[in-house]
């Protein structure tokens, strides 16, 4: 609804597989303590994006899958890194 907001909540699933030279799947595990959601807030007083009747918001999360997986000897460890790269 429109409106002045101050964070966003997204929930996140990574796949069950990663698949190298289009054949080899290769697991993903997670963390015990992994959470699929992904908070993003305001620091300090403000907002973090409004929301207009009638117009269309575009709110990018950027994930960067060079540093969220992680290889190890047979599997991909998931440890997301995120972060909003524009409101508009």
């Amino acid at each position: 609804p429109p409106g002045d907001y101050i964070g966003i909540n997204l929930l996140i699933q990574p796949g069950a597989f990663v698949i190298l030279d289009g054949y080899r799947n290769i697991p993903v595990k997670v963390s015990d303590d992994f959470s699929p959601l992904l908070t993003f807030r305001k620091a300090g007083s403000g907002t973090l994006f409004q929301i207009e009747e009638g117009r269309t918001t575009s709110i990018v999360v950027t994930l960067d899958l060079d540093s969220t997986l992680l290889k190890g000897a047979n599997v991909y460890y998931f440890r997301p890194h995120y972060y909003v790269s524009s409101v508009h």
